[in-house]
């Protein structure tokens, strides 16, 4: 807020209307309003502080204190403030409560209230913003920032009240501060943070008990601990999934074994009853065959009615039961010698059980070795991944670690050159002060020897001033000694003149006696009023050309003196301000500047190299973290592939030797089943056959009694 105009009317020792120009000061930052002891000063600033706020400076008086006590009962005591806050004006008008005289009684008065009008300029007009006193008391506060008390207390600073901001409290001076420098956001912003940090430190102790709830409900002191069970569980947990990979592989391979057995199983047994099927309707061949040639014969005898083809076909019957009666014991003897082979066959046969129960006891015990052998061949297989992962995590850790002592190489290098730019660099701050520092001395240099050249004219200008106010004196001297001459022959004159118009008989106007013994006579030259005035006239103007001649003696001591002050005060740190001197200060700026500029060159390097470091750094710590899991995970494999190679030798000690390859036992039982399976498919066949032959003997015995039978019928028949 900077003050413009501010009118006094009735107010305090100004008893009628006192108008104060603040513009006149232009736009001096600072002023000084000053004067002897109750000339008014603190009435200024209670002036102020009543216009905006419709209270005084300290505070101690109110606004119905304010009014003059000689001023006229009529007049009304008001203040009014111009005033300007940014690029906007603002007029505030204010009167206190009041008597004024009524117009109705005479020599009553009527309480006044009190007013306020704020008002702000638009476009070049005066437009209403507030009315009433609160109202205006409110939207000052807001267009100020402040309240009465705080402006008081920070703005004005009325005498003897500066130490109220110092002494005030914490809360208070809080407040002052606040308004002062708006930090209600941040207040606001402090305050929701505080809020923030409380629900993430609740957060945080819930997490911490529900930390330590669970680790006391599994036994452990930490969370390492936790960790470290963690881990074993995770190493149990790849060991029973590796366990029951294994049993699955096992499980698998015997199911598919049962599932072939079975299907053989079921395919031998509809082989052997497709055998005994063969050999029953083979028996019934020669039956069937004989029951058709007599439905034949009996179809043709049907035919025949005459007895002598009767006859005929009678005898060609007995022929004929003759021949199958032949054919049918050719056919007995066939199937009885037939029947002696696949008997001794089948003997045979039974002779080899010795070889069958050996055959089928390799396949059992192939059988029994396969499961065995297969899981040794997933072991082996697990140690040859094992050995693999443990070669692939061998070359992963040196690469590793030619990759950690890279870094490592890398990050030592950075620091060596780091180190070498800070200290070259070092020094830029120290450099760019100096610089700065010689700088400063040229621009006192170049402003002490300006000034230096303009003490000269100023000089002369003090020398014709004081000259000036010299005659100015003599002028005023002898102003003021025609002034004194002429109101002493003024004087001498007036009782001249008084005697000149007295007369004989009539009192004396000046003692009143009516004798006159004694007139006064006009010795000098007669000094009329209008030559008097024309005296001081000129002694006046005497003064004022003195007053102005001093005032521009005065103007041209204070130049000099302020001249001589800023030269002596820039000779101080001006060092040498000679043509020699300025010359090897530019030098020296030169110097500074070019180092300065290798130094700042450095120190960016040096920040640049700072980054890259903390990068190289980084990377270090990776690439050594990278070794640690790099050595964590060949240790794993380490171990894993000891733990399968002792798995794997603790099997093969339970197997034999030539019996621990998987697709060798395959093929071996795959051997030994086609072994067991051709002996005992010989045994079946050797039954077979004897079947057979047994049931081709009885058929052809059963031919022959019917062949016999049907014999005895044809010759009965013949006959």
């Amino acid at each position: 807020m900077k003050p413009l105009y501010l009118k006094l009317q009735a107010f305090g020792p100004f008893a009628a209307t006192e108008t104060i120009d603040f513009t006149r000061l232009g736009d001096q930052a600072f002023f000084l309003i000053h004067g002897p002891t109750g000339a008014g000063k603190t009435t200024l600033l209670d002036a102020i502080c009543f216009a905006l706020y419709g209270d005084t400076s300290g505070g101690e008086r109110s606004a119905q204190d304010m009014r003059s006590a000689n001023a006229d009962p009529a007049l009304r005591t008001e203040v009014t403030l111009e005033f300007s806050l940014g690029a906007t004006r603002y007029r505030v008008t204010r009167s206190p409560t009041q008597d004024r005289p009524s117009p109705r009684a005479a020599g009553g008065f009527v309480k006044e209230t009190a007013k306020a009008q704020l008002d702000a300029q638009v476009d070049g007009e005066w437009k209403s913003h507030a009315s009433q006193p609160v109202r205006v008391t409110d939207a000052v506060r807001v267009l100020l920032g402040f309240d009465s008390a705080q402006f008081r207390q920070v703005i004005v600073l009325p005498q003897g009240r500066f130490r109220e901001l110092l002494t005030a409290d914490s809360k208070a001076r809080q407040s002052i501060l606040e308004r002062l420098f708006q930090t209600e956001l941040y207040r606001r912003v402090e305050e929701l943070l505080k809020e923030q940090a409380a629900s993430i430190r609740r957060e945080a102790e819930e997490i911490s008990v529900r930390r330590k709830t669970l680790l006391d409900q599994y036994q452990l002191p930490s969370e390492l601990a936790l960790d470290e069970r963690i881990a074993a569980h995770r190493e149990t947990l790849t060991e029973l999934e590796r366990r029951e990979a294994l049993a699955r592989a096992s499980s698998d391979a015997a199911q598919a074994s049962l599932r072939k057995g079975e299907l053989e199983s079921t395919q031998i047994k509809a082989w052997k009853e497709a055998e005994g099927a063969y050999a029953l309707l083979s028996a019934r061949v020669p039956a069937v065959d004989t029951d058709r040639a007599r439905l034949q014969a009996a179809r043709r005898a049907a035919q025949v009615t005459p007895v002598a083809q009767l006859l005929e076909v009678a005898r060609q019957d007995q022929t004929a039961a003759l021949a199958a009666n032949a054919a049918a014991g050719t056919r007995v003897a066939s199937a009885s010698r037939a029947a002696d082979i696949a008997t001794g066959a089948l003997r045979a046969e039974q002779a080899r059980g010795e070889a069958r129960l050996a055959a089928q006891r390799t396949v059992a015990k192939l059988e029994a070795i396969l499961p065995q052998a297969r899981r040794l061949g997933v072991l082996r297989n697990g140690v040859a991944l094992a050995s693999t992962g443990l070669a692939a995590a061998e070359v992963a850790l040196a690469a590793k670690a030619k990759a950690r002592d890279a870094a490592v190489a890398a990050a030592k290098t950075l620091e060596g050159e780091l180190e070498l730019a800070r200290r070259d660099g070092a020094n830029a701050q120290a450099l760019q002060l100096q610089l700065g520092l010689a700088r400063e001395r040229a621009t006192r240099v170049a402003r002490c020897r300006q000034l230096d050249a303009d003490l000269g004219p100023l000089r002369e200008s003090l020398a014709s001033a004081e000259a000036g106010a010299s005659r100015a004196m003599q002028t005023r001297d002898a102003a003021r000694v025609a002034m004194r001459q002429a109101e002493s022959d003024w004087r001498f004159g007036q009782a001249a003149r008084l005697a000149a118009g007295v007369k004989r008989g009539e009192p004396c106007p000046v003692c009143g006696g009516k004798d006159h013994p004694a007139l006064a006579q006009q010795t000098l030259v007669l000094v009329t009023d209008e030559d008097l005035d024309t005296t001081r006239a000129a002694l006046q103007h005497a003064d004022e050309a003195l007053a102005d001649a001093q005032a521009v003696r005065q103007k041209a001591e204070a130049n000099v003196a302020q001249c001589q002050v800023r030269l002596a005060d820039l000779r101080e740190g001006a060092g040498d301000v000679s043509d020699a001197g300025v010359q090897a200060l530019d030098q020296e700026i030169q110097t500074l500047t070019a180092s300065g500029a290798r130094a700042e060159a450095a120190a960016t390097r040096a920040e640049r190299l700072a980054a890259q470091t903390v990068q190289a750094r980084q990377a270090q710590e990776s690439a050594e973290a990278a070794v640690q899991a790099a050595d964590g995970a060949l240790r794993t494999a380490m171990h894993e592939h000891a733990q399968l190679d002792g798995e794997w030798r603790a099997a093969s000690a339970q197997v034999p030797e030539d019996s621990r390859d998987p697709d060798v036992v395959a093929a071996s039982l795959k051997a030994a089943q086609r072994e067991a399976g051709a002996l005992e498919a010989a045994l079946q066949a050797a039954q077979g056959a004897e079947r057979d032959a047994v049931a081709l003997l009885a058929g052809a015995n059963a031919a022959l009694a019917a062949a016999r039978e049907a014999t005895t019928r044809a010759e009965e028949r013949a006959a």
